[in-house]
């Protein structure tokens, strides 16, 4: 009995009765025969609800009455294999090949056991010996079983191929178009996954999965624009199907249409149990909008599911941030980097948030604490010159950039940068040596060297100097 028929009322009654006895049986310790549609009837029955301890009792039970039975050696080789027991199972599957040389459900079984333990090619030989006596749906099974064991081999392009095999024999097969949207993922095969799925839909155009596999690909290659018409269709096809809508919100904000990435984020909670991460992005689009107390909202549903979820943390300070909610703001950055204390970018946005309300000090100390811990982002080291010099601490920035250049290199941004730190601590023939170096290199980045000192823009001789290395049109 399959159960698809379980799902029958009258089957489910049937299998409960058929439980009933069985358990009465066991409990009173007495003895009775059971026909082996009714062993499996009850083996299903408690697969269906995860109670495989239970299952594997009664698939056992089960030959002692039909010995000979390899749906039930099969059975319990499943169950053996499933808790581990690799051996056992095997040896199990060697007796059923005997009863049923040809039973393709106990080759894949066997494959993938040897898949589990390492043993690729060996699994490999399984399945295409497997092959000779397949009918067309275990063909495809095989295919897809075949596709398992490579992706575990570390061979992601065969993968990609028995995949496309399967489908071949199976346009809107479900499992095959799953496995084939991870592997493409993989392997990067986007534009092959493009031209199959294009194939695929021309030929079933209320293929879902199908139209989903074609928005990812699109997606996969930036082609944003391309994903959400794919993903459209998906949502058209099976509106309930909320993988598409929260893909086409990631399309829609990755052109920064926040509102419409909204919509169809909105869309996927209307339609599944939302979880932190949808609501997250409704989130992250709702302060993208200014739109900060709706912002909040969702970031607090998002930290309701999920405690740890830093980064729904750090969005609800900056939201507070924008809003003057001073406090408020501070407790969240601070909860945020308490989750994720390696996060530079938290500590550093910290940093910014102190220098806003005049702690200057604190700004200072979670700059270098920024910078310890990416000490290869230099945007850290730069705004840490840049807070020096709104302090006029000079002498503290020429030391951070004296170092920075040490750290990150002699970049021509180091080198404008140095060059305001030298110049404003009177070493103006070194700092007009860096300059030099760097009009040469790059004459439209000295802008970030009269951003420290602004004043020079009227200065005279510095015009001088530049009308000097000015390119000339």
């Amino acid at each position: 009995m399959s159960r698809d028929n379980l799902g029958d009322p009258l089957n489910h009654r049937k299998a409960s009765l058929l439980v009933k006895q069985f358990e009465s049986m066991i409990q009173h310790n007495q003895s009775q025969f059971f026909e082996q549609d009714s062993f499996e009837c009850i083996i299903e029955y408690y697969e269906e609800r995860f109670e495989f301890s239970k299952a594997l009792a009664v698939s056992e039970y089960a030959l002692t009455q039909h010995p000979f039975s390899s749906v039930f050696l099969l059975k319990k080789a499943q169950f053996l294999f499933e808790s581990r027991d690799c051996n056992s199972a095997l040896a199990l599957l060697d007796k059923a090949s005997i009863l049923s040389p040809t039973d393709l459900e106990t080759a894949v079984l066997r494959a993938e056991i040897y898949a589990y333990l390492s043993h690729y090619q060996q699994a490999e030989e399984i399945l295409n010996d497997a092959i000779i006596y397949a009918d067309r749906e275990e063909r495809i099974n095989i295919y897809l079983t075949l596709a398992d064991v490579y992706e575990d081999w570390g061979k992601e392009n065969k993968s990609f191929e028995y995949i496309t095999y399967a489908l071949k024999l199976d346009l809107c097969h479900e499992r095959a178009l799953n496995k084939m949207d991870y592997v493409v993922e993989m392997t990067g095969k986007y534009e092959e996954s493009i031209g199959l799925h294009k194939y695929i839909v021309d030929e079933e155009p209320y293929c879902y999965l199908a139209w989903y596999n074609l928005g990812s690909a699109y997606y996969g290659l930036g082609l944003y624009e391309k994903a959400i018409e794919a993903y459209g269709f998906v949502t058209v096809i099976n509106e309930n199907y909320d993988l598409a809508y929260r893909d086409c919100g990631d399309a829609y904000f990755e052109i920064e249409q926040y509102h419409k990435a909204k919509e169809q984020y909105l869309a996927a909670a209307a339609v599944s149990d939302a979880d932190d991460e949808l609501f997250y992005s409704i989130g992250v689009c709702a302060y993208e909008l200014d739109e900060y107390q709706q912002a909040v909202h969702y970031f607090e549903k998002a930290v309701q599911i999920n405690e740890e979820h830093s980064e729904a943390f750090f969005y609800m300070g900056e939201c507070y941030a924008e809003q003057y909610q001073l406090e408020n703001a501070l407790k969240c950055y601070h909860k945020a980097i308490n989750l994720d204390h390696d996060n530079a970018a938290y500590i550093a946005t910290l940093a910014e948030f102190y220098y806003d309300i005049k702690n200057h000090d604190m700004a200072v100390m979670l700059y270098y604490q920024a910078i310890q811990t990416d000490p290869k982002q230099k945007n850290y080291w730069h705004n840490l010159v840049r807070l020096y010099f709104k302090l006029k601490l000079y002498s503290e920035a020429l030391d951070v950039m004296e170092t920075t250049m040490i750290e990150i290199g002699e970049t021509t941004e180091n080198r404008y940068l140095l060059a305001a730190c030298l110049w404003v601590t009177g070493q103006k023939e070194t700092a007009t040596q860096q300059l030099t170096t760097a009009f040469l290199d790059n004459f439209e980045q000295h802008e970030l060297f009269l951003e420290l000192l602004p004043h020079l823009e009227t200065d005279a001789a510095f015009n001088s100097l530049l009308d000097t290395y000015r390119p000339q049109n």
